[in-house]
């Protein structure tokens, strides 16, 4: 069975980040944080600040205001190790390694982006709600979990998505070192 896919439902994760204990990364705070175009989210570089403010938002506390937890929090943030763990961590929270890999599929028609415009967000909850969870349901599931249904869901309703599994993945490492180990003479 596919790892990504055990790792998604079967290891729960529990991240405490800069004083506060993070909900599961869900397509919610996906939303609020993409809104404000936070760093996280795009890979930019990301201050103390910022990555406070990301723990605030994934542990549903208000945002509005600088306690005094949180400055001492950026204090510990500007030495360069606790910053750096703590970047991981946020990272390692959105757990993105858990998603599904797709085979990837030359397009035959030249045809624009999969979701005609849609954002993918809303398509991921979309098919959630068409399967029957409620939308606060849809948007508080773990991201990875979400993604996976969403899959699974548009495969039953006809889709034609191929996801990569970590077995196929697998062969396919051991198939590209085969080919390129030189030949023994």
């Amino acid at each position: 069975m596919d790892k990504r896919f055990l790792k998604a439902f079967l290891t729960p994760r529990a991240t405490r980040l800069a004083g506060y204990d993070l909900f599961p990364w869900c397509l919610k705070h996906r939303l609020w944080l993409e809104a404000l175009d936070h760093p996280i989210l795009s890979g930019r570089p990301c201050t103390p600040a910022e990555l406070i403010f990301f723990a605030k938002v994934c542990a549903e506390k208000p945002v509005g205001e600088v306690t005094l937890k949180d400055k001492w929090q950026a204090a510990k943030l500007k030495v360069p190790i606790n910053y750096n763990t703590a970047i991981n961590d946020a990272y390692d929270h959105m757990r993105v390694d858990c998603w599904p890999q797709f085979w990837e599929r030359k397009e035959s028609q030249g045809g624009g982006g999969r979701n005609r415009g849609m954002p993918w967000v809303l398509s991921i909850v979309a098919n959630l709600v068409k399967a029957g969870h409620n939308l606060e349901d849809a948007l508080n599931l773990p991201e990875c979990q979400a993604i996976w249904l969403s899959c699974a869901a548009s495969i039953q309703a006809g889709s034609e998505l191929d996801i990569l599994s970590t077995e196929d993945e697998a062969l396919l490492d051991e198939l590209q070192r085969v080919k390129d180990s030189p030949p023994k003479t």
